[in-house]
């Protein structure tokens, strides 16, 4: 494996171990990293527009934070209309993740001797006696 291929896999693994057991200062150090990289293209884009266009650095900042909230409300729009597509496929996961369990509870049932399933179902059927006779 070459050196720079070996770095990358460290450096990944570094990572997830980091946000394994340290959460919350991970996606503290993610949105700090964030914060700075958009700050430093806003410096950049306002730098650009005050000497490239030569405006005031009070319309610079007014047009960059203009664009920042557009692009801001764009993303929540685009967010918005693919919401029910993500709902739909977290409910057909979900679905899938349910007709598996209950397939294998099913398996395993068949799969009790008869004595088993009858102590099972005693068990059921005396602790919902129980719990229904001690609400009254």
């Amino acid at each position: 494996m070459p050196a720079r291929r070996k770095t990358i896999n460290i450096l990944i693994a570094t990572f997830l171990c980091y946000g394994l057991f340290f959460p919350e200062h991970f996606v503290h150090a993610i949105v700090v990293v964030t914060h700075a990289v958009v700050e430093s293209i806003a410096s950049v884009l306002e730098e650009l527009l005050m000497h490239g266009l030569n405006l005031s650095k009070f319309h610079s900042q007014l047009i960059i934070v203009y664009l920042g909230f557009g692009i801001s409300l764009y993303g929540a729009y685009r967010f918005c209309k693919r919401l029910p597509d993500i709902f739909n496929r977290f409910v057909d996961y979900f679905r899938h993740q349910y007709s598996n369990y209950v397939k294998l509870v099913i398996e395993n049932w068949k799969q009790l001797p008869l004595a088993k399933k009858i102590r099972s179902l005693l068990i059921c059927f005396f602790g919902l006696f129980i719990a229904i006779h001690s609400l009254f």
